[in-house]
């Protein structure tokens, strides 16, 4: 465990503020949620994530669906959830992306130009929501985007955000 140097007082409702430096390095953005943890005498906070309580689910419509020259990723915008190959190393890049968090939530967007996430591939950006709150994106990475893949981007985007609301 790393130390900061940062002390806090909390205030008569039991609140903390944590740092904004602290806030930029995690990627925690306003209404996030965050999961606690006690080990002991120590309070852990989490930055938490819906999507990860169904990654299982995910990865098997991913993997049903992973024929041809195209590459699924649902990212929550901290991390690869589930992906049609073994993209982790992306994880890295991703950052550069975290420009998803903001993209009209209910529309799907279609990113002719190139980027250097995965080169030379068009990209297709579902937002999954699941009552009414940005949950994921699902990407879908091809050489070109036709529409019958991005119906199933959206079919996939739509169930994960209806399944995660039972």
């Amino acid at each position: 465990m790393q130390h900061s140097g940062i002390i806090r007082k909390i205030d008569k409702l039991g609140r903390i503020v944590i740092p904004k430096e602290i806030r930029n390095l995690l990627r925690i953005f306003e209404d996030d949620n965050l999961e606690l943890f006690i080990d002991n005498e120590t309070i852990i906070l989490k930055k938490y994530s819906y999507i990860k309580s169904i990654n299982d689910v995910a990865q098997t419509l991913i993997n049903s669906i992973k024929k041809g020259d195209y590459n699924i990723i649902i990212y929550d915008s901290s991390s690869i959830i589930a992906s049609s190959k073994n993209y982790k190393y992306l994880i890295d890049k991703m950052p550069t992306m975290d420009m998803l968090k903001y993209i009209p939530l209910y529309n799907s967007v279609n990113l002719n130009e190139k980027m250097d996430i995965i080169p030379n591939k068009e990209i297709y950006i579902k937002p999954i929501l699941s009552n009414g709150i940005f949950i994921a994106n699902i990407i879908l990475f091809s050489d070109k985007l036709v529409d019958y893949n991005k119906n199933i981007i959206d079919y996939i985007g739509n169930f994960i955000g209806k399944y995660m609301e039972i």
